[in-house]
């Protein structure tokens, strides 16, 4: 896992020049000519504390779409402003530290070999040779929202095209 200040820096300049392309977006906007962004918030502010004028920022933000040149990833949004092209990096603990064993891209899952309780090099007597990836979570708004599943089909409302179905204990499995 890269967490180098070089790496922090490419982070940060591509949150700015995300924000910068939403907020040019918004002032090219001629629906927008009249509306300030202005929050008019503060501290000591007893009423409202949402920011009215978050939704159309918001839209403009998600409507964001850079190309980049590798080994960048382009960067463009889904309608709920996550991010579309995601790449995570599965990691195991080996002895004292952390080693990246697969990546997840697009909808596939590459993995190399774990590193097994005990340092050992294949799993615990018992364990079968294939399994199931189950990833777990708690619903923690707004990093982690849950939607009930459709009543017909019974799987995962989503517009991403990982499959998923709604565990009898109600937890999300993918």
């Amino acid at each position: 896992m890269n967490v180098s200040t070089e790496r922090l820096n490419v982070e940060v300049e591509r949150a700015v020049n995300i924000f910068a392309h939403g907020l040019e977006s918004f002032y090219h906007d001629n629906k927008n000519s009249n509306i300030s962004l202005s929050p008019s918030l503060s501290c000591n502010l007893n009423g409202q504390s949402r920011w009215n004028k978050g939704d159309v920022i918001f839209r403009h933000m998600r409507s964001v779409a850079i190309s980049a040149k590798p080994p960048s990833r382009p960067i463009s949004f889904n309608l709920d402003g996550t991010l579309k092209d995601v790449e995570i990096h599965v990691m195991n603990l080996k002895h004292d530290h952390w080693e990246q064993i697969g990546i997840w891209e697009g909808n596939k899952l590459d993995i190399k070999d774990i590193v097994w309780p005990g340092n050992s090099p294949v799993p615990p007597p018992g364990v079968p040779e294939k399994f199931n990836l189950k990833i777990t979570f708690l619903k923690e708004p707004p990093y982690v929202n849950l939607l009930p599943p459709d009543n017909e089909t019974g799987e995962c409302k989503t517009s991403r095209s990982i499959k998923c179905r709604v565990a009898p204990e109600h937890k999300l499995i993918g």
